[in-house]
């Protein structure tokens, strides 16, 4: 039975986290905010295990594992010949990152309303958890205290009002020209599009967020950049014309006469056909597999490397998944694992392919 608390403030909340932890319970914990996405906190016997939602959930993983896989500055892969070992270090270090971000978000947009928030803990009977998570199990303690720190420092640089997690966008190109020091920002404001967040921009130009926040904040201020919590998406029209393409093979070969002229219905008509991921790190093998998947009428999306695979499917949403027992750093069953432990893949169905 979930436990539900509602207008409560996030200082609260940490007795939510310390209940959890000290009992070593097992469930999932939601967080919600009025007029922002909530949170999920998966925890096993106390210990975090896994996070979703927010408003950058995909983004925010794929960066952190990405800086976690190429061994980033911050210095904290263990160098090792064991590519299991790797893979798994990589992920402790993109997860507790990435659950650093989610406390962090949790922390300002609740004290942007009124730090007014609600949570309810929905547990698990471990004896119906037979899973073991391939992702390591966190103690969120130090991880929180950490949050905590990093918003007292937002917070006094006077950035309360930027949420890090949304994506800036140039509104006013001419305004630029009259801030003093422009060169200086001219590699920021370059790599400013509407995709990427202000966590992405600092990593995509390789400083510090506080940093970068802290320089661009003029522009905002000002109204010349804007930042919003819809991320615009350059390849959107590649991405629609591919998508009525295989509609119309989907609609050929179900002898239908519906019509794609409308652009609208065309997209509607996308999201009805079923959608299968191939997930092997061989790119020959996939191509058989999108020849036979479209030539039925379905849309496919392939995945090789596999520190990408949790992410892509994540953001794609497949109906079905064909899966590749052997791969690099990975297999086939620790895959599977982790999509079992995701609750937006939990019941996608899974075929196992293997020579």
């Amino acid at each position: 039975m979930s436990t539900v608390r509602e207008n409560i403030r996030f200082r609260d909340s940490i007795v939510e986290f310390n209940n959890i932890r000290t009992n070593a319970l097992t469930g999932n914990l939601v967080i919600e905010i009025t007029d922002t996405p909530s949170w999920m906190l998966c925890f096993f016997a106390g210990r975090l295990a896994g996070i979703s939602g927010g408003i950058d959930a995909v983004e925010r993983w794929q960066r952190n594992l990405a800086l976690a896989s190429l061994n980033s500055p911050l210095g904290q892969l263990v160098k090792s010949h064991n590519n299991q070992e790797a893979f798994l270090n990589a992920n402790k270090i993109a997860q507790e990152f990435a659950a650093k971000e989610v406390l962090f978000d949790i922390i300002q947009f609740s004290q942007n309303n009124a730090d007014k928030l609600s949570c309810r803990f929905i547990p698990i009977v471990e004896k119906n958890t037979n899973l073991q998570s391939n992702l390591p199990l966190l103690d969120i303690q130090p991880i929180l205290t950490a949050a905590i720190q990093s918003w007292q420092e937002w917070s006094k640089q006077g950035l309360t009002a930027y949420a890090p997690s949304l994506f800036p966008n140039i509104r006013q190109p001419a305004r630029l020209k009259d801030l003093e020091n422009i060169e200086d920002l001219q590699p920021l404001i370059t790599a400013i599009d509407g995709n990427k967040s202000l966590r992405s921009l600092a990593i995509y130009n390789q400083k510090q967020l506080l940093d970068v926040a802290i320089r661009i904040r003029p522009l905002l201020e000002s109204q010349a950049i804007v930042i919003s919590d819809i991320q615009c998406d350059r390849d959107n029209e590649a991405k629609t014309n591919l998508d009525t393409s295989t509609t119309q093979v989907h609609i050929s070969a179900a002898n239908t006469k519906a019509s794609v002229e409308d652009s609208q219905a065309s997209q509607e008509l996308t999201k009805l056909t079923p959608l299968i991921a191939c997930i092997d790190d061989s790119i020959a093998v996939y191509k058989t597999l999108e020849k036979i998947i479209t030539g039925h009428g379905y849309r496919t999306f392939g995945v090789q490397e596999p520190l990408r695979i949790l992410p892509t499917l994540i953001k794609n949403k497949p109906d079905l998944i064909f899966l590749d027992l052997v791969m690099p750093v990975t297999n086939g069953y620790e895959v599977c694992e982790q999509i079992r432990k995701t609750p937006s893949l939990a019941n996608v169905p899974i075929i196992i392919l293997t020579g």
